[in-house]
């Protein structure tokens, strides 16, 4: 559950963005093109963390790579909240999408390791639509807030929402989460 929750939770920034365009945008002053990079360069970062996110996951513990990405995704969630600067919003947005491919890299294997014959479709399935689930609440959620609390809320709200799944993190047992210590064990 925690992994369908974090895959869910780690991706309502996607629907946040386009959502609150209009406000975002004449808030923070930004012309067309530059929102559109910004909404573009977190694809940027998850190419980055593509690239590493295999290596991270081999060679350290894989816990402790997705908790620290986990906690890290909602810091870049966070600060960028906190400032109108163009630069640094586009730094946060990068690193979002940084932090947040480990997560779509990892459960899929972890839920083929570890859900039996019967489970690994089903679970595979939550899984897959956990992603654009997220992107439909970040949707609404924004949509709901623009009129009154406003957009940065929504982003508050997503860093709240993915607390549990961090403390979540950090509470299952390892063995439940290394997916080479549970590979040698099966052979």
């Amino acid at each position: 559950m925690v992994q369908f929750f974090a895959n869910l939770f780690v991706n309502i920034d996607m629907g946040i963005l386009p959502a609150g365009s209009l406000k975002i945008k004449a808030e923070l002053e930004i012309e067309n093109t530059r929102f559109g990079f910004l909404g573009s360069v977190v694809y940027f970062g998850q190419t980055i963390g593509a690239a590493l996110a295999t290596g991270a996951l081999q060679g350290c513990n894989p816990k402790m790579v997705l908790g620290t990405c986990l906690f890290l995704n909602i810091g870049t969630l966070l600060l960028f909240t906190q400032t109108n600067f163009y630069f640094v919003l586009v730094f946060c947005r990068c690193c979002t999408g940084l932090f947040q491919v480990f997560f779509a890299i990892y459960f899929p294997v972890w839920a083929d390791t570890y859900g039996d014959e019967q489970q690994k479709s089903t679970w595979l399935t939550y899984l897959l639509i956990s992603s654009p689930l997220g992107v439909i609440i970040g949707y609404g959620m924004c949509a709901s807030f623009l009129e009154t609390i406003g957009w940065r809320w929504a982003f508050y709200i997503q860093a709240m929402l993915l607390m549990p799944s961090l403390i979540g993190m950090w509470i299952i047992p390892i063995e439940y989460v290394d997916i080479q210590a549970c590979q040698k064990k099966m052979k």
